[in-house]
């Protein structure tokens, strides 16, 4: 995209005028670490080479985002928004020459936890773990999460369009209302905020007014607007919670045992794990690295085990109830058995991780991390593993710390929508400096799409090579066309989205 009239420098000096001289930079120690992240090295190929971004841009509030924005179309320079949290997948690497980054940490505010209609008013920078745990002074918490404590809400629900799992709330949308400034600079509020003052009055209510525009915003990874407010809704904390941990022998016996424990409507947190999965959550780097305590680790979980975690709570004695479905769940119809580890520590890592809270995942990502998630039919998930497991163990890959020995593939399986679909996750640690290893992965990407559509998988966002590459014309087009409606200069995210 080519600058039309005025110079980089003049582009400098406004910025710099409207943000303050201290939140813009063009420093390229200030820009490089924008140009990777920990999918990045794999998805080049596939999504395009990062591109040298002319300057970062730190706003402070909903006003300096727009006047940021208008900026950007005097100057026809392209703004790529950069949310708080774990980025990934590339979503968030410039792929245009002499873009602004518009990072926006600044916007790190809990505006309102309001009790009564039991939600909170947030910025674009506030983190599950931060909101969760201000949430429980009022007796209220963040439903259950797509990540680590250390992700954020806004990134995750509406720009990659992640939905949270749980059994307890139904298909789990916490979105309600939204202010997005758009590719133009205005403002814009979604839901009951469309009415001017109902931002502070009753911004609670998502469906009025005609059509659901949360929903246009969310998977659009920054194309079509950046948020600056997120009302999300909360959810009480329970009189009592109790977490089950169980083994099986087979993944038909895991899935079974997801499906009815979600047709029971059981569950704030449901995840299914193999093996390596399971060793990844319980152990940390010092433990991989010690090759007796390893080897003495995974004994205790057997190569061709499946895991199933789950939190239940509630009042105490819903809470007991349901320990007893469970258990004749698991248990008596699909032959499982408790898991108990001696090892404290592999115990709290394991409780830790079925709440999602931050060392337990975040011990994970040792190096570079290789992630593929697909929703597919419940009766699609054992085919396809079973295809996509030859597929990684013809790369003879090895593993990122214990280079003697062969590279573990981790599949996750969770219910969606009481276990009618369920989401299959396949991760894998890797070294990005080793580009024999990056390249092989690399090339993985497009055949494991293709195998995900063979067995009907979805994805929860798209970027412009995908909705190219899969959707029928019309609505590859219809995306197209809201994309040069609401960003007549193409300046939010080019490239990104469509």
């Amino acid at each position: 995209m080519e600058i039309v009239s005025h110079s980089f420098e003049d582009l400098v000096v406004e910025l710099r005028k409207t943000v303050g001289e201290q939140f813009v930079s063009d420093d390229p120690e200030d820009l490089i670490p924008y140009l990777r992240d920990s999918f990045s090295a794999l998805s080049e190929k596939f999504f395009g080479k990062p591109a040298m971004p002319r300057v970062v841009v730190f706003p402070g509030n909903a006003e300096e985002v727009q006047k940021v924005v208008k900026i950007a179309n005097k100057f026809r320079v392209p703004v790529l928004p950069v949310t708080f949290g774990t980025n990934m997948a590339g979503i968030t690497i410039p792929t245009v020459e002499s873009s602004i980054i518009l990072d926006l940490k600044r916007l790190d505010r809990i505006i309102e936890i309001d009790e009564e209609s039991m939600t909170a008013t947030i910025e674009p920078a506030v983190s599950y773990g931060r909101l969760d745990f201000e949430a429980r002074k009022h007796g209220l918490k963040t439903v259950s999460k797509v990540g680590g404590y250390t992700g954020g809400l806004v990134g995750n629900f509406v720009s990659a369009n992640m939905r949270p799992y749980n059994a307890r709330y139904g298909w789990t949308d916490p979105v309600v209302s939204l202010e997005v400034v758009l590719p133009t600079g205005e403002l814009l509020r979604t839901g009951s905020q469309a009415v001017p003052g109902f931002e502070t009055l009753n911004p609670y209510v998502r469906l009025c007014f005609g059509p659901d525009l949360v929903g246009l915003f969310r998977g659009s990874l920054g194309s079509f607007g950046i948020i600056t407010k997120m009302v999300v809704r909360l959810y009480p904390v329970g009189e009592k919670n109790e977490f089950l941990w169980y083994e099986f022998s087979s993944l038909k016996d895991l899935l079974n045992a997801i499906m009815e424990t979600q047709r029971n409507d059981i569950g704030n947190s449901v995840m299914g794990y193999n093996a390596p999965g399971l060793y990844s959550i319980v152990t940390d780097y010092e433990d991989k690295k010690d090759a007796e305590k390893s080897r003495r680790i995974k004994t205790m979980i057997p190569d061709s085990s499946w895991y199933l975690l789950i939190e239940i709570e509630g009042a105490a004695e819903k809470v007991d109830a349901e320990r007893k479905i469970v258990d004749r769940i698991c248990l008596e119809k699909n032959n499982g058995r408790l898991v108990r580890f001696t090892d404290e520590k592999m115990m709290r890592y394991l409780q830790d991780y079925t709440t999602h809270r931050g060392q337990a995942v975040m011990h994970q990502c040792n190096g570079g991390f290789f992630g593929f998630w697909c929703c597919m039919p419940l009766g699609k998930i054992i085919p396809f593993i079973e295809e996509v497991g030859p597929q990684f163990e013809k790369l003879e890959l090895k593993d990122l710390i214990c280079p003697d020995e062969p590279l573990a593939i981790r599949y996750a399986i969770i219910p969606f929508d009481r276990g009618t679909t369920m989401v299959c996750g396949i991760s894998i640690e890797y070294d990005p400096l080793d580009s024999e290893q990056t390249e092989k992965l690399s090339d993985t990407i497009q055949p494991l799409i293709i195998t995900m559509l063979k067995y009907g998988g979805t994805i929860p966002l798209t970027m412009q090579q995908l909705t190219n590459m899969l959707l029928m014309p019309s609505y590859a087009e219809l995306i197209r066309g809201i994309k040069r409606l609401l960003d007549p200069n193409n300046i939010l995210a080019p490239n990104k989205l469509c």
